[in-house]
């Protein structure tokens, strides 16, 4: 789905039902049922800088919106089409440096504040363990509303560089809109 979700219909007592009416409860139903999600995981370790890395996925495991959250052609990005508020669950698994990781928003072209701002949110960290894998995870519900063309990111920074850790599980994201703020 591009654009808004539909509005809820205004019913008053006794109203009568019209085609109208019934037609727009169901695209109400219709979006609820398959509100626009998308899980994605890499297939394979990736590089972790100091500087912080985007977090390349490779595979669009499961994705309820028709327009792409996720495309090959930008790996890293899970990009909005239904404006409102999402949220986010991430994992990324590593072994030998103590690792942060945080969900970058990077505004859109039809965000109110401009294209190109940043805002960073659940940040996540590990600490080095002797070798022995962790799983940097954190997830909840992204403090600013997305609008259409807003994406989102997840960064990973490492105290050294380093791969993250594929003997036990892929690093993975999923967004999930939560509501349209109305």
């Amino acid at each position: 789905m591009t654009g808004p979700p539909p509005k809820v219909p205004v019913i008053s007592a006794g109203q009568v039902a019209t085609a109208t009416l019934l037609n727009q409860c169901s695209a109400v139903a219709t979006f609820l049922i398959n509100k626009p999600s998308v899980y994605v995981q890499a297939n394979a370790a990736q590089a972790l800088t100091t500087a912080g890395t985007p977090v390349s996925f490779a595979t669009d495991v499961h994705d309820t919106d028709s327009t792409a959250m996720w495309v090959v052609g930008s790996p890293t990005k899970l990009t909005v089409n239904t404006p409102g508020y999402w949220r986010v669950a991430y994992g990324v698994p590593g072994t030998t440096a103590s690792t942060t990781c945080w969900v970058r928003v990077t505004t859109g072209s039809n965000n109110p504040l401009g294209s190109g701002n940043t805002f960073a949110c659940w940040s996540g960290a590990s600490t080095a363990n002797g070798g022995a894998v962790f799983c940097v995870k954190a997830a909840g519900v992204i403090p600013y509303f997305l609008y259409q063309l807003d994406y989102v990111e997840l960064i990973a920074q490492p105290s050294s560089n380093i791969s993250t850790d594929t003997s036990v599980l892929y690093a993975s994201m999923s967004l999930e809109f939560v509501s349209a703020g109305y």
